[in-house]
């Protein structure tokens, strides 16, 4: 198969299914928190405005993952570093190579950030619905109950951060990329 079109066609499926599987996740963390939020305005009605700035805080943190996925898969679209270098070198002798470590490092970039925004996204929704349980059962210990969900937050979107990296060095920095790209036309 011709390089260029499998560098295309690994673009279009890894851009598709990343942002369509990275979506999940965080709209299912965002459905249980605002659910729980919900319902902790209807237990303590009085206690609405912390419960929903808290709920807000938490939602923003949870909607990071998707932007995660959002923005690689943008990438892979509109600045894919390698569909321009294979249309740059069409023809020039060399190209399957770099034409399969491009298909593979456009496949496992969407990969890489899809699956490190499941967890996060999951744990980060679930914590945001306990902490606003909490929150409505003992609205005195609010300090304590937010600063806990927002540092325990935090490091929950970590994993997506490192695998968002992660998909950034394999679309921009690729070793394995930069020494097939030195062989083509030579």
């Amino acid at each position: 198969m011709d390089p260029l079109i499998l560098v295309g066609i690994a673009s279009v499926i890894s851009s598709g299914l990343t942002i369509a599987i990275g979506a999940i996740s965080p709209a299912l963390g965002e459905g249980r928190a605002v659910a729980q939020g919900l319902h902790a305005i209807a237990q303590q009605p009085d206690e609405s405005g912390l419960i929903s700035r808290t709920l807000f805080v938490g939602l923003a943190m949870i909607e990071s993952t998707a932007i995660y996925c959002f923005v690689v898969s943008m990438i892979l679209i509109f600045a894919n570093p390698f569909w321009d270098f294979m249309q740059a070198h069409a023809g020039q002798s060399g190209l399957q190579d770099a034409g399969l470590i491009g298909f593979t490092s456009i496949l496992v970039a969407g990969v890489t950030i899809t699956m490190g925004s499941i967890g996060s996204a999951l744990a980060e929704g679930r914590s945001v619905a306990e902490a606003l349980d909490a929150l409505a059962r003992q609205p005195d210990a609010s300090n304590s109950i937010t600063r806990t969900l927002f540092v325990g937050l935090a490091m929950m979107e970590s994993p997506a951060i490192f695998a968002f990296v992660v998909s950034m060095l394999l679309i921009f920095t690729n070793p394995f990329w930069a020494d097939a790209i030195s062989r083509v036309g030579g």
